[in-house]
């Protein structure tokens, strides 16, 4: 491993990589694509987690709808996407056949399908960690604040969310670097 590691050192593979802009231009370009697709990931788990928090009926199931795309892997995320989203896809049909659109939208092989193709596999990633770190929160707090008169919305500013943020900046660094490796989605 060290032979390896020293080789691409010494090949000048990485200054070769930072000389040359087309190479230097992907680092912004996957930047690009990754920093959205956190912040999309990372906005959407913290309404859905705080919802979850509490043990419901339906909870076990909705949690495990939201995490098969875990299970599914990169190539079948992106067949799944062609399969909805490409130009013969349901979701086309469907506009088309609506007559909201005269031809067909391009969702896929674009920015927008590998944006998508992130948010859906790192969705799931991110919903966990969040709940985790929701649900370990003690409900004691919550409470002694509604017998103080907060609502919801004032429970979770002044007591959820200060206590989520240090678990929020680890899923925002941890769902951060599994979007910039974006190379098998795209």
């Amino acid at each position: 491993y060290e032979g390896k590691l020293y080789f691409f050192y010494e090949s000048g593979a990485v200054s070769k990589f930072f000389a040359d802009p087309a190479y230097y231009g992907t680092i912004a370009k996957t930047l690009w694509l990754a920093l959205p697709a956190t912040l999309i990931n990372v906005g959407a788990s913290v309404p859905i987690a705080y919802r979850m928090r509490v043990p419901s009926g339906g909870q076990r199931f909705v949690t495990t709808l939201l995490v098969i795309p875990i299970t599914l892997g990169t190539v079948l995320i992106a067949d799944g996407l062609l399969t909805y989203l490409g130009p013969q896809g349901w979701v086309n049909r469907i506009l088309l056949g609506l007559g909201l659109v005269d031809s067909p939208i391009r969702l896929v092989h674009n920015y927008t399908g590998v944006l998508l193709s992130l948010v859906v596999s790192g969705f799931p990633f991110t919903f966990l960690l969040t709940l985790s770190y929701i649900t370990g929160i003690d409900p004691v707090l919550a409470q002694a604040a509604r017998t103080l008169g907060a609502g919801p919305w004032r429970q979770f500013r002044e007591i959820y969310f200060p206590l989520l943020l240090p678990g929020l900046a680890v899923a925002f660094c941890l769902t951060f670097v599994q979007a910039f490796s974006v190379f098998p989605s795209a």
